[in-house]
């Protein structure tokens, strides 16, 4: 029977340390510790736990740029649609502070206001839809004809200020106007 100093001898002969070809050379074979498998682990979960909240963060201001996108877009396009309209306009039937009353140019009476849950509403005859949404306020401020000079009387107007506020919960108020001066004003 052979010993454990002529199987070493053996091993040395078929595998010698200083060979090219020893992989094994210097190393252990007895894979990874516990402590080094929950180090990596931890290490694994606070650079997916940082990942996510960079995402998350990511996600949150997507997501408010696209709701402060859409009150300015609401914003717009009823402040362009009220101003063009108001341009073509055969003048005021009334001067409202929140409501904005005058007849087209075919001389049918228009109305824009803003109801309690934010949206702008154009009424003409029995129609009244809704322009636009995420609308707080409506305010006008009225003008004489050829100057500065206020005025409350509608056969007077000739511009028009107005300044439309909207906003979102979540977000700051966003606040856009124009003046408008009316073009074919009937005297």
């Amino acid at each position: 029977m052979r010993d454990a100093a002529d199987r070493r001898a053996d091993n040395r002969r078929l595998c010698p340390t200083n060979s090219k070809y020893n992989i094994t050379a210097g190393k252990s074979n007895r894979g990874f510790t516990l402590v080094e498998i929950v180090a990596a682990a931890a290490l694994s979960v606070l650079i997916l736990g940082v990942a996510f909240q960079c995402w998350q963060l990511g996600v949150r201001s997507w997501l408010r740029q696209e709701r402060q996108t859409d009150v300015q877009d609401n914003l717009r396009t009823a402040l362009d649609l009220m101003a063009g309209e108001l341009r073509l306009s055969g003048g005021m039937v009334a001067t409202g502070t929140s409501e904005l009353y005058f007849k087209d140019c075919s001389g049918a009476q228009v109305r824009y206001y803003v109801l309690p849950g934010g949206s702008l509403v154009r009424e003409q005859g029995a129609a009244h839809p809704p322009v636009a949404s995420h609308i707080k306020s409506l305010r006008l401020r009225y003008f004489a004809a050829g100057g500065n000079m206020p005025t409350t009387d509608p056969s007077a107007v000739g511009r028009v200020e107005i300044t439309l506020t909207g906003g979102m919960a979540g977000l700051d108020d966003l606040t856009l106007s124009t003046s408008v001066q009316l073009r074919l004003k009937a005297d």
